[in-house]
Parts: structure tokens; sequence; C-alpha cells
């Protein structure tokens, strides 16, 4: 199915329709961010930008409490991910 397809049917759905659709791919791409975030922090592609962040001397609302809590939200995701398949 091509995208002028999917465009055309989609202009065909009731207005609920759409609202359940633009739900559902709200969260596929939610969904799709978190799971390139986690593959980027398991491969070690946002170490240095965080390193850069805290050595940069700029002010910045985050510590490295902060930094230790998104580390494990990040770890709490990917253990359920890896649950999940």
């Amino acid at each position: 199915m091509s995208i002028t397809e999917i465009e055309a049917a989609i202009e065909r759905l009731p207005r609920g329709e759409v609202d359940k659709l633009m739900s559902w791919l709200e969260e596929y791409q939610a969904r799709a961010w978190d799971e390139e975030i986690a593959g980027d922090y398991e491969a070690g592609r946002l170490d240095s930008l965080i390193a850069e962040a805290f050595e940069s001397g700029e002010p910045s609302p985050l510590t490295p409490d902060d930094l230790a809590e998104a580390r494990r939200i990040v770890n709490e995701r990917i253990t359920a991910r890896s649950l999940v398949k």
C-alpha cells in the first residue's frame, strides 16, 4: 500500500476513527523514539554528549543525580523491553 493510498483511506475515515489513529501514531512514534534512545544509550553513543554537558561549565538544571536517575530509567526500560520480546 502506498502513502497516497493510506492518505486517501484516512480522508474517508470518520473523525472519531482519525482521532484513534492519531493516538495510535503518537504512541507508535514514542515507542520508536524510546527504542532509538535506548539503542543509542546501550551502544554508548550518548556518553560523550552527557559528559560534555556536565563538563561544559554552562549552567544546567541537571545534576549528577539526574544523570544517574536517567540511566536507571533507561536500564529499566531496556530490561522491560527485553522481557516482552
